[in-house]
């Protein structure tokens, strides 16, 4: 599944070929049903951003809540932001510090720096 993602990636930045964003979709969904939570991150951040679909933040949300609940910081930490600032349903900012603060200890530097902007 790693594969999958891995030529998601390429597909999603044009990489050795034009940019396709449906192609880059349709295989980091092979890799996070696979259970390759990094797939789950990529395929939420392309929800959340309207990347070869119309923007979902609440399809981003569930893919970063997989991804998060599977152990992959980055999916945390992208969920917090999503709680932050209340895309794809509620905004709740201690829901927000504990999910920052879970994606920095597991080794998210970009979680860190949003921990310490919080008040």
């Amino acid at each position: 599944m790693a594969r999958c993602s891995a030529l998601g990636m390429l597909y999603l930045n044009g990489q050795g070929g034009a940019q396709d964003y449906g192609q880059a979709s349709a295989l980091f969904r092979k890799a996070c049903d696979g259970g390759f939570l990094l797939g789950c991150t990529a395929l939420g951040s392309l929800y959340q951003n309207g990347q070869g679909t119309f923007p979902d933040p609440r399809q981003a949300r569930t893919f970063y809540e997989q991804a998060c609940n599977g152990g992959e910081m980055v999916g945390c930490g992208w969920l917090a932001r999503l709680y932050l600032i209340g895309l794809g349903g509620p905004q709740d900012f201690g829901q927000a510090r504990a999910l920052f603060r879970k994606s920095c200890d597991g080794g998210f530097k970009l979680a860190c720096e949003e921990l310490l902007k919080l008040p």
